[in-house]
């Protein structure tokens, strides 16, 4: 099937992509206006892949069911925690906001404990030679 054909029928869309120029804005109000009138989205991806201004519009009107994210377009990397956030997403009760914690399992915490501590074991016996 195609995509418009799956967006035409699927009561679920989930995105889980990178964030490239081909996928930026990939979700927007051409492709929503595909969906059905009920349809719920999940993104799991990257933050830019969904056009939030297009998400905001269709979860306002009704078009779309309702909008779950773990991540935004404009997360707060860089500049701090009294740094204030803006999404009009955040005004619809459709919306669902989760921190992006992929990465916070405890196999994944141990591993990338074990992969730190073998590049200092390394860079260590390299300023022994």
């Amino acid at each position: 099937m195609s995509i418009d054909e799956v967006l035409k029928i699927s009561d679920l869309v989930t995105i889980h992509m990178p964030l490239t120029p081909e996928t930026k804005n990939l979700s927007n109000a051409k492709s929503i206006a595909r969906m059905k009138d009920d349809a719920v989205v999940l993104n799991m991806a990257r933050g830019g892949i969904v056009n939030e201004e297009d998400m905001y519009e269709a979860l306002k009107s009704g078009k779309i069911g309702g909008y779950a994210s773990d991540v935004m377009e404009e997360e707060l990397v860089d500049e701090g925690l009294d740094t204030k956030f803006h999404s009009p997403l955040i005004e619809c009760d459709n919306f669902i906001i989760s921190p992006h914690l992929g990465a916070q399992t405890v196999d994944a915490s141990r591993d990338i404990g074990g992969y730190i501590i073998q590049k200092v074991k390394d860079t260590l016996d390299l300023c022994a030679k």
